[in-house]
Formats: structure tokens, C-alpha cells, sequence
């Protein structure tokens, strides 16, 4: 049976698991949200874990007890608590000693340590379980000041790659990567009406007809990178960083592409598919202050509220929007309003904006230009968390160490009538 320190720790480890846990709920029941039943379900396996291990330190005490009482020793009060190790360095220096070594040095406490520890975002608090493969491949989730430095490379690579919640998008993250239908409703063009006195009320009934969006898992991967033992052993501070900018902006910008341009075709859907038609220009060269003021318009009032409410346009076509408002020609009211405070963000007609090079940067035939919406309807679906795995084995005879960064996701616009785009005729 485990001592009861081992017990205690582990009482600890999830006790912390259910706490913040229920602090991300706060946001979730504020807004009047369901909590999601993933989360539920897996909070109520912590809830259940605590209690056995509440039941199995109190076996073990009595076990204790009895054990001196029968060795003639009087029994010791058991500490209220162990003295808690900063878990945080201690991992953080195991994951250091399995990218520089790998697991063949490192100890069972060591590899324990970094297979059952989580994955965490100083801003967002969202837990992901650390995933393990095979022993040969020798893969473990990112270590968490690690992982960090990775998001915040991410963040600017686009909007999509902004992985710490705060992004334009809204970030769903699932223990597994099994298909996660994303069921809908469009009632939107059935009213209530006039029922005469003793009218039959079944005679005009209108069903509610659900659909639903299937958001997958789709695996992407950085590219082998090959380092050699020299640069390990020499440079190694040099080395978590290069590594951490190399695979951070290689997946950055896969993940702000896919979620802006691809096909959901056997890929991750972007907004230029998922979005619908708000505005064709009347030119093929240039568009107009009110055909962005009529493409906002396209979007139903209900859509124009809420914090992830914007455009998102390629830098080049803000510019393009700044030069109409110096334009003698075209100008009639501002299209542009830059900040007059800190804090607080330039906005294009009074709604904040998001810069994304993956769309397209200039003005020509078909293209979907700028984009205006509730964004949170774009989903971006992560399976646990950004992965670091190791190969020892791949160029043992060059006497080089092989690193692969691996993460799955999925993206859809889960309402095409939140997110419209005006395009050039």
C-alpha cells in the first residue's frame, strides 16, 4: 500500500485539478452558459478520486496505528498535510532533463512527474491532460513555462493562432479527438401568430428543424527538426529557445491558415468557406465606404453584439481603408477611428478589428476581402493541448537528437449567419 505522503500528494494534485476547474466555470454560469458535459463528466471522476483517496488515508492511518500499538510504540498524529514541493520547478526541470537526455536518465518520479502533470495558460486556466506514446517515440506534453513561451511566439502569427482563449474565435477543448457533432437550430424564419377564439392551434404548427456541424480532429505536425548532442549539451538555454520560436511559429501559422482559408474538406474549415456572401463590390479593383457600411448591415442586429463582434481584414486592406477616409473624393464620414487612450483598440465603424495576413492583401476579382462578424461562431476545436515529441533513435549513427511539434484541431463556422464577407465583384 502507498505511504501516506504519496496519498496526500496525490489528494493534493487533485483537489488543485478541481478547483480551477470550477474557476473556469465562473465565466461559463455568469453568462448563464451550460457547462459543457465533457468538463462535467470529467470533474465528477476528480470528485469520486478525492473521496477514495480521502477513504484510503484513513485506512492507512488506522493500518499505522494498529502497526505501532503492536510494536509497542505509541502512534504519531499524522501531519495535517505534507509540505508541498514547488511542483512547477520541479517539472520544469524534469522536462529540461528529458529534452536534453531523454527518459533512459531520468527517474520513475521524474517520468511520473511529467506524464500526469497539466498543461496550463497563465491567462485561460485550462487544463488539458498530458498525453504518452510509445516508449520509443518518447512523447510529453509541453512543460507548462515551456508551453507558455510557445503560445505567446503563436499569438502573433494571426488571430486564429491566438491558442490563450482570448482570441476572436471560440476555443473548445476536448480530452480526445473522437468526431464532436455541434448540433444547430435556424427558427429564425417562423413567427408566432393569431390564433382566432377556440382556433386549432395544430393547423399552422411549425416544427423546429436541428442541424449540426461534425468538428474533427485533424493531425498537424512541425516537421522533424534534428539537433545535435553538441548543441545540447553546450547550449542548451539557446537551444529551449530556438526550439520553442521554431515549432511555436511553424504551428501558428498552420493553425491560423487552416482556420482562415481551408476547405473542410479533409481539413480544417477556414471563415473565406464557412462565412456567407454579405456584400459583392460594384468594382473589380476597389471597394467603398458604403459598401463596408452595407456589408456590416448584412449581418442581422442580433450577430452585431457581444465581445467577439469585429472585422478581420489582411493589414494591407486597413490601409486601404485609412486612405479612404483621406480621400477628397470618397470621404463622407470616418471609416477609421484610432485610439485616443491606452488600452483601448483602433475600430473601423465603431467595431474593433483583427489583422490577418492569411486573407487575401489585395483587391481583385472573387476575392473575399473583409470579413464582419460575431466570431465566436467560428470554432476552433483543440485535442489536449501543443505536444513536444523526442526520437533518440531516428539519426542515432549522426549522433543527433530528433524533435517534432504535433497537435490536432479542427475549425468550423458553426453559423454562417454570424460571419459575412464582402467580396470583389
Amino acid at each position: 500500500m502507498e505511504s501516506l505522503t504519496k496519498l496526500y500528494e496525490k489528494r493534493a494534485r487533485v483537489y488543485e485539478q478541481m478547483k480551477d476547474r470550477a474557476k473556469d466555470w465562473e465565466g461559463i454560469i455568469e453568462r448563464g452558459e451550460s457547462i459543457p458535459e465533457d468538463q462535467e463528466t470529467e470533474y465528477n471522476k476528480w470528485d469520486k478520486e478525492y473521496d477514495d483517496f480521502t477513504k484510503q488515508i484513513a485506512r492507512q492511518e488506522k493500518l499505522d496505528d494498529i502497526e505501532a500499538r503492536s510494536q509497542g510504540r505509541e502512534p504519531q498524529e499524522p501531519d495535517a498535510e505534507p509540505v508541498k514541493k514547488d511542483e512547477k520547478e520541479e517539472y520544469k526541470k524534469a522536462f529540461r532533463k528529458y529534452l536534453q537526455y531523454g527518459e533512459k536518465r531520468m527517474s520513475d518520479e521524474e517520468l511520473d512527474l511529467i506524464e500526469k502533470h497539466y498543461v496550463k495558460h497563465p491567462d485561460e486556466k485550462r487544463a488539458a491532460t498530458a498525453s504518452s506514446t510509445t516508449a520509443a517515440a518518447g512523447g510529453y506534453t509541453i512543460a507548462e513555462d515551456f508551453s507558455y513561451e510557445i503560445e505567446q511566439f503563436m499569438e502573433y502569427t494571426g488571430p486564429f493562432a491566438n491558442l490563450s482563449g482570448s482570441g476572436p474565435m471560440r476555443l473548445w477543448i476536448s480530452e480526445t479527438g473522437a468526431d464532436m457533432p455541434f448540433p444547430t437550430v435556424d427558427d429564425t424564419a417562423n413567427d408566432a401568430y393569431l390564433l382566432a377564439e377556440s382556433g386549432d392551434a395544430t393547423t399552422s404548427a411549425t416544427g423546429v428543424t436541428f442541424g449540426s456541424e461534425t468538428l474533427k480532429s485533424y493531425a498537424f505536425n512541425t516537421g522533424l527538426i534534428p539537433v545535435t548532442k553538441q548543441i545540447m549539451q553546450d547550449s542548451f538555454t539557446n537551444f529551449q529557445s530556438l526550439l520553442a520560436e521554431l515549432l511555436g511559429l511553424r504551428m501558428g501559422r498552420a493553425v491560423n491558415t487552416a482556420a482562415s482559408t481551408g476547405t473542410g474538406s479533409s481539413q480544417p474549415e477556414g471563415i473565406s468557406y464557412g462565412a456567407s456572401q454579405g456584400k459583392v463590390t460594384a468594382s473589380t479593383s476597389a471597394f467603398t465606404q458604403s459598401e463596408l457600411i452595407d456589408l456590416l448591415y448584412s449581418v442581422n442586429k442580433a450577430y452585431r453584439m457581444g465581445p467577439k463582434v469585429g472585422f478581420m481584414l489582411h493589414s494591407a486592406i486597413v490601409g486601404a481603408i485609412r486612405k479612404l477616409d483621406v480621400s477628397t473624393s470618397n470621404y463622407t464620414q470616418p471609416l477609421f477611428q484610432p485610439s485616443l487612450g491606452a488600452g483601448v483598440p483602433d475600430k473601423i465603424l465603431g467595431y474593433q478589428y483583427w489583422e490577418n495576413d492569411a486573407l487575401p492583401g489585395t483587391v481583385a476579382t472573387g476575392g473575399k476581402l473583409i470579413y464582419f462578424g460575431d466570431f465566436s461562431k467560428h470554432v476552433i476545436r483543440l485535442v489536449r493541448g501543443f505536444e513536444i515529441l523526442r526520437s533518440d533513435e531516428r539519426y542515432f549513427e549522426l549522433g543527433q537528437v530528433a524533435f517534432i511539434g504535433w497537435m490536432r484541431f479542427d475549425s468550423r463556422v458553426v453559423n454562417t449567419n454570424a460571419i459575412k464577407y464582402l467580396e470583389v465583384s
